[in-house]
């Protein structure tokens, strides 16, 4: 299979495996180099590419080039390796960012499929805990069924959205059936969600700290699940090494930074709906603004939650390429 290479901001090739294996033993290429080949849906990083990710394997000692600057409508640049196995926030957020505006059509139809998906997850738990009584309703006292049905069905859906960011972050074909992909392994998902649920918690109740190591260390659990179809246990120890190897610390500060930043998106959001409505319905009678109003919020605010679901899942998938890639190249 011939590769085109990404090199000093123009591509090269196509270079068959010889030649791209001497490139890698010269350091002309290195694993956050940009390469391409036919059947691939766009430029990826060439540890992405298990061929070329045994050849970075198989010559650690080859100096570490960098992908140069790229110029309009080619891949953006890569962050420069830190030559220690630690997570590059950089990176992290490229590919997170590259998730949603890589293809703006995909990202939309992936986000109205994951907003309708939080809806029907979240009605058992909403329709059993209704305050209301009625002779239609569930009897009292079936509140934790509902809420165990949504829970059940979240940690499948979850395991989708890994599946397809995942897709996304290593440059291969995403296809909307992938965010259904959990449903293919629901038993580990759903017992892996109930053990972070439980150690978590104690966690937290443990003067808060050891909950938030915790919660950290796990969150690549579900993308190993998916990816490497392990059991809940060991996918969950694998996280841990994952994130001990990339650094914990890195690896806090990315989920704080994009949380921070999704707060932002979401009060600008927010403050932007209110100044518009407050512009457009200022005529309309008060029946119908009290109508309308609601139902226009809470579809904006789906979407909304659907677009930082897929960026936030983007993020873990980063994190979760580049970990397994340090722990291959350090024998684990």
């Amino acid at each position: 299979m011939a590769y085109h290479v990404l090199i000093d901001g123009a591509p090269q090739g196509p270079y068959e495996i010889a030649t791209i294996d001497e490139m890698v033993r010269a350091g002309r290429i290195d694993r956050e180099t940009y390469v391409w080949t036919a059947g691939m849906a766009d430029w990826t990083f060439a540890d992405h590419v298990p061929e070329i990710a045994a050849l970075l394997r198989a010559a650690p000692g080859a100096p570490r080039a960098r992908a140069a600057d790229a110029e309009p409508g080619e891949p953006p640049p890569a962050a420069a390796a830190s030559g220690s196995g630690r997570l590059s926030i950089r990176r992290a957020f490229g590919d997170a960012f590259r998730v949603l505006i890589e293809d703006p059509i995909r990202t939309v139809l992936f986000a109205v499929v994951c907003a309708l998906a939080l809806v029907a997850v979240h009605a058992p738990a909403v329709w059993t805990t209704r305050p209301s009584a009625g002779s239609i309703l569930p009897a009292e006292g079936t509140a934790w069924l509902g809420l165990g049905a949504s829970f059940v069905l979240i940690c499948i859906l979850f395991g989708g959205v890994c599946a397809a960011t995942l897709a996304m972050v290593r440059g291969e074909a995403a296809r909307i059936a992938l965010l259904f992909a959990g449903a293919r392994r629901p038993l580990p998902l759903i017992a892996f969600g109930v053990l972070a649920l439980v150690v978590t918690a104690a966690g937290m109740a443990a003067l808060v700290v050891p909950g938030v190591f915790l919660a950290v260390g796990l969150a690549l659990a579900p993308l190993a699940i998916v990816d490497r179809r392990i059991g809940p246990f060991v996918a969950a120890w694998d996280s841990l090494r994952t994130v001990r190897r990339l650094g914990w610390l890195r690896c806090l500060g990315a989920v704080l930074l994009a949380v921070v930043l999704l707060g932002v998106a979401f009060g600008g959001a927010g403050f932007a709906f209110e100044f518009g409505w407050t512009a457009v319905a200022g005529g309309e009678p008060e029946g119908r603004v009290e109508v309308v109003r609601p139902v226009t919020a809470g579809g904006l605010l789906l979407f909304a939650a659907a677009l930082a679901w897929m960026f936030l899942s983007g993020l873990f998938a980063s994190m979760y390429v580049q970990g397994r890639a340090a722990l291959d190249d350090a024998g684990g």
